[in-house]
Order: structure tokens, then C-alpha cells, then sequence
């Protein structure tokens, strides 16, 4: 453009969508001081957008304590600067736990934090971030089981069944937390500590064998078979923190009763006395008892038992008449 006849030009400046510096020149070809700058400062408009930060979204933490990065939201003016002076309530939602601060003032990016606390359990949590006419923000996070504190049993601590025979309710225990959450991949070590027999993981089996817990906290044995003999046999179950000490309640005591099977066999339980005069009452009788298949005594009454004699001589030959 040319000056005028008073040696001035002029023109309307509009400043760009991004708020901060920005410039201009003024240059005529051959003159001193040309060409001339004009420095400005772009404000941000009125507040339109309320937006998470991204990064500081879906955060995992274990439950009661604080999220290792604060949680942002970022106010924004229609073109996308950031809106400073702004109030920003945030409040816990769902899961417990809580905010510090629960107000927050934007900064000259448009942005407001809080630190997070979890609540004491696990699972999701969730956070409203609220600023006076825009449209509020939840922010997410999941909390985790803290270290495992406590074992207990969740199936049938006494039970019974047939002698080396595998258990109707194979032990199952479940580990938590202080909250009383589940902990998972835990450890826990099933032991036979009487009665014979074997625990299983579903993979092998033996006197001892160890589960790691599943998502719910549990840990359950595939199979426990009774050992063969009737009467108590028992598994002990016990889980360490990360200290290597006991979890309350560790060990986990169940007791199983191996009863008798059904009579398949007859065994000698008191046997008769070797020798003795000829008519005359042995000093010890003989004494037979029904047995199972593994040789437990099997107590039955009304068993027909047929006793006869099937060697000797009879009383009447060699005798003179």
C-alpha cells in the first residue's frame, strides 16, 4: 500500500487463533529503520471445552492409596487455547476413596489438577471434574488388591468318604487383602499332614502341591484322595505375605473321615491256638472279620458265614471198639 499525503499507511490487524506473541512488519525498500515490528500478546477467548488429559486417564493403583499422576483437565476456548483463572470442583463418583484438592483454579494453559486416593476396594473407580457451564469429565481408574494379608477356607473343612477314594468337596481357600479383596497369583501350598493320600493341581499329584490363586482369589485342589486306610486324614493349606510370614489363618485345616468300602474279603483277625489235646476246646478260638477291598474292617451284621472242618481226623477213627 502507498502512504497518504500526510506520509502515514495503515491497516487493520486481526491476530491469529493461538493465543500468546505474535508479530507483524512494516518494511518500505530504501528507508531507515525498516523494516518496523509490532509485537502483540493473543488472549485466550471465552471458555467453550472442558477436556481430559489423556495421559493422566485410566490409571491402575492399589486400593487406598494415591495415584502415582495427578489427574488433569484442560479448559479450552473455541479455537483451542487454553482458558486461565477457571474453577474446576472435582468429586469422587463411584469406588470411595478421595480428591485433595477438591478445587482447582486453571493455570495460563487452561489447566486444573488433583492428587487421587482409591477407595478401599478393588475394581473401578471414577472422578467428575465439573467447571460452570461446560459439559463435566470423568476420569477412570482401576484399583488393585493390596498385598495379601488373610487366608480362609471357602469349601467344607470336614467331610467324608470311602477309604483311598478322592473327596466330594476338594479344599479351596481364598486369599484377600486388608479390605478383604481378592489377591490374585498369591501362592498357596496344599500339604497332606495325615491319613495318607494325595493332592492333585489337575497336573500331578503327590503329598504336597502348590496353586496360585485366580482373579476371584482362590485356590482350589483338583482332587484329594483319602489314603487307604479308614479313619482321619487331613490337608493343610498355607499361603506366605511378602514378608515370607504366615497370612492370618494360614494354615487352613481340613479333616476328611475314610470310611470302610463294601465287604469284598474275609480275613483272620484272631488266630486259632496251633495245637491242643484232641477233644478239647481250643485256648483261643479263631476270629474272622469282613474286610473291603483295601482291607479295612467293614462293620455288617447278618453276613451268612459257613464254618467247617476240612482236615483231621474224625474223633471216632483209630479207636478200638
Amino acid at each position: 500500500m502507498n502512504t497518504g499525503a500526510n506520509g502515514q499507511a495503515a491497516v487493520q490487524r486481526v491476530l491469529g487463533n493461538t493465543a500468546g506473541p505474535q508479530s507483524a512488519e512494516a518494511d518500505a525498500a530504501g528507508l531507515n529503520g525498516s523494516p518496523l515490528v509490532f509485537s502483540h500478546t493473543a488472549s485466550a477467548g471465552s471458555a467453550t471445552t472442558m477436556v481430559k488429559d489423556p495421559v493422566t486417564d485410566g490409571q491402575f493403583g492399589l486400593v487406598g492409596l494415591e495415584l502415582t499422576d495427578s489427574i488433569v483437565v484442560i479448559v479450552k476456548d473455541v479455537n483451542g487455547n487454553g482458558v486461565a483463572g477457571r474453577t474446576v470442583l472435582w468429586t469422587i463418583a463411584t469406588g470411595g476413596g478421595t480428591v485433595n484438592p477438591t478445587t482447582s483454579t486453571t493455570d495460563t494453559d487452561g489447566k486444573a489438577f488433583t492428587r487421587w486416593t482409591l477407595g478401599p476396594t478393588a475394581g473401578t473407580n471414577t472422578v467428575n471434574a465439573a467447571s460452570a457451564n461446560l459439559t463435566p469429565v470423568t476420569f477412570t481408574a482401576t484399583a488393585n488388591a493390596a498385598q495379601p494379608t488373610k487366608i480362609v477356607a471357602v469349601s467344607t473343612v470336614t467331610q467324608s468318604g470311602p477309604a483311598g477314594s478322592p473327596v466330594g468337596a476338594p479344599p479351596s481357600v481364598k486369599v484377600t487383602d486388608a479390605n478383604g479383596n481378592p489377591v490374585q497369583g498369591e501362592t498357596v501350598t496344599f500339604t497332606v499332614t495325615a491319613g495318607g493320600g494325595t493332592v492333585s493341581d489337575g497336573t500331578a499329584s503327590g503329598t504336597v502341591t502348590t496353586i496360585a490363586t485366580n482373579s476371584s482369589g482362590l485356590a482350589t485342589l483338583s482332587d484329594w484322595t483319602l489314603g487307604p486306610t479308614a479313619g482321619n486324614n487331613s490337608v493343610a493349606a498355607s499361603a506366605l505375605d511378602v514378608s515370607n510370614n504366615p497370612l492370618t489363618g494360614s494354615p487352613v485345616f481340613f479333616n476328611a473321615t475314610g470310611q470302610a468300602g463294601a465287604a469284598s474279603k474275609l480275613a483272620m483277625s484272631t488266630q486259632p491256638s496251633t495245637s491242643a489235646q484232641s477233644g478239647v476246646v481250643l485256648a483261643a478260638q479263631p476270629v474272622i472279620q469282613l474286610q473291603d477291598a483295601l482291607g479295612n474292617p467293614v462293620a455288617q451284621g447278618g453276613k451268612q458265614v459257613t464254618v467247617s472242618v476240612t482236615g483231621g481226623v474224625p474223633p471216632w477213627r483209630g479207636m478200638s471198639r
